[in-house]
């Protein structure tokens, strides 16, 4: 239920880990959208091989995105 992260709209800082085997994402996926003010978002450390055009688009304050030691190419 996206509804319950409502609490956290001010939101500076987050790490996520990714549900293992989940190697692509997307706006859909990333509800941290939701999160205005997120001015860092640490992806690192997954198993990313793909990530979809405008997934961070809501993130409009976004300043530092870590995507090391992912499968991007």
């Amino acid at each position: 239920d996206p509804d319950c992260l409502d609490s956290l709209v001010n939101l500076s800082r987050l790490k996520l880990k990714l549900h293992e085997g989940l190697t692509e994402i997307n706006s859909d996926l990333l509800v941290v959208n939701r999160f205005e003010n997120l001015l860092e978002l640490d992806l690192s450390c997954n198993q990313i091989e793909f990530i979809q055009s405008k997934t961070f688009l809501g993130l409009k304050h976004l300043t530092k995105l870590n995507l090391s030691n992912n499968l991007l190419s």
